[in-house]
């Protein structure tokens, strides 16, 4: 029925004519809604886009919840202890190094205690006369031209004739003996004796030669050493002022030693025999003459141990 020719319509029918048209725009509509979904959407489109998003969302929500409820029933349940026990322990959560503070402790530093001095100490009286040294102050024996002076404290009788003989038995001369004595228990027996020979020859000046003379004087020492085994003896060298002291003193030494050698020589041990000199310290008389000066050239020895039997 289309295709009927209609003269006055330049060979073609009014109907078909609209039957084209018509079909031409149903298929620019249909193209439209096949490209309108490429170019961008509605939003419609988007909303309902956005809309199945949530709803995929939720339905993972849901799953992973699901899941979790599934978990926790399969795990241990925590106990309100278990939790305190928990709360207490300590964290093991390691944290920035921390270098703990030294413990070293730092020097002490002490105030000085101001000292006090002491109050002196009294000495103690031993009850017999002493040095200032302590030791027993020595029995002097002085052996003179007309006679033996012994002065001193002794600790019993006994000593005193003890010194008396030995005085007696020594002497140059036969003179008496004028004893000045004390007993005085407290007295030890090992007070030293110490004998100035008044009688004996001496040095020459400015010499320490021991003159033949003066060595058979020193023999009689040497006697006594051997006749008394137990007593030991002191050689102290003398000088006369005249001249430099220290001259003298150095005088006075070799005196001393020149005794000491001559001792040993006549068989006396040196561990018995010690020496020391004085110079012109220890003076016997100050006069200025010849006799005065010889006097002070001497030697003079100090016994310990005379009185002990």
């Amino acid at each position: 029925m289309y295709d009927e020719y209609d003269e006055g319509s330049g060979g073609r029918s009014p109907i078909r004519i609209i039957a084209t048209v018509v079909g031409v725009l149903a298929i620019l509509a249909a193209g439209w809604f096949l490209v309108k979904p490429r170019i961008g959407g509605s939003d419609d489109d988007g909303a309902n886009a956005a809309a199945s998003t949530t709803s995929a969302a939720a339905a993972a929500a849901d799953a992973a919840s699901t899941t979790a409820q599934a978990d926790d029933e399969d795990a241990p349940t925590t106990t309100e202890a278990d939790a305190r026990e928990s709360t207490d322990a300590p964290s093991t959560t390691a944290g920035p190094e921390t270098t703990a503070p030294s413990t070293t402790a730092a020097p002490t530093t002490v105030a000085p205690t101001p000292t006090t001095a002491a109050p002196p100490v009294a000495p103690v009286d031993p009850g017999y006369p002493v040095l200032a040294d302590g030791s027993p102050a020595p029995i002097v024996a002085i052996f003179g031209f007309d006679q033996i002076t012994i002065t001193g404290a002794v600790p019993d009788q006994a000593a005193v004739d003890r010194l008396t003989t030995l005085a007696i038995a020594n002497s140059k001369f036969d003179v008496p003996v004028a004893n000045f004595l004390t007993i005085n228990p407290n007295v030890p027996l090992t007070v030293p004796v110490r004998v100035v020979e008044l009688t004996s020859t001496r040095f020459p000046e400015n010499s320490a030669e021991i003159l033949p003379e003066h060595a058979l004087e020193l023999d009689r020492i040497v006697s006594i050493m051997q006749a008394l085994p137990n007593i030991s003896v002191v050689i102290v060298g003398h000088a006369d002022a005249r001249g430099d002291e220290l001259v003298n003193y150095a005088i006075s030494d070799e005196r001393a030693r020149a005794v000491f050698n001559h001792l040993v020589a006549g068989g006396i041990s040196p561990s018995r025999i010690a020496s020391r000199a004085v110079g012109e310290e220890d003076l016997l008389t100050l006069n200025n003459d010849d006799a005065a000066n010889e006097l002070n050239r001497r030697t003079e020895v100090i016994f310990t141990g005379l009185l002990v039997g």
